[in-house]
């Protein structure tokens, strides 16, 4: 029989003690739910944050190496071959390039080469600067 204390009277003494109990479960889950939506959220914001041209940003990295830029290249190609298989170098009329991508965008880090008479000038442009993602950078250090 039911009746305004639940099924026969047994409800009403139960219930207080699993609302006590599963309180802290409920708590911590609604904050799981709300970090996991603040992380979306951020993730959201920095896909668009990090749309647009490169070349149109700051390097992340500078630095002047005394290696043939030939050389300096092919080292951190193959350096960048091992973190994403398409990484390429790219050779223009002024500089040589390391460019690699990922399935959305085509230059996801870009190695800038300049050629000097005494070695190379070279510039990193990074399009999202994640310490997960400071293999890159590393890379573009060792080799030098």
């Amino acid at each position: 029989m039911h009746g305004p204390g639940g099924l026969n009277g047994i409800d009403s003494g139960i219930c207080p003690v699993i609302r006590r109990t599963m309180a802290p479960v409920t708590r911590s889950v609604e904050l799981g739910m709300r970090m996991g939506w603040w992380i979306a959220a951020w993730l959201a914001l920095a896909g668009c944050a990090s749309s647009g041209d490169l070349s149109q940003r700051k390097p992340t990295f500078q630095a002047s190496t005394a290696k043939l830029d030939s050389v300096y290249a092919a080292c951190v190609q193959a350096r960048w071959a091992a973190i994403s298989p398409g990484a390429r170098i790219i050779e223009t009329p002024s500089t040589l390039q390391v460019v690699a991508g990922n399935a959305s965008t085509e230059k996801e880090e870009w190695l800038v080469i300049h050629s000097r008479a005494a070695g190379a000038e070279v510039a990193l442009y990074e399009r999202i600067e994640v310490l997960a993602l400071r293999a890159y950078r590393d890379s573009a250090k060792a080799c030098l």
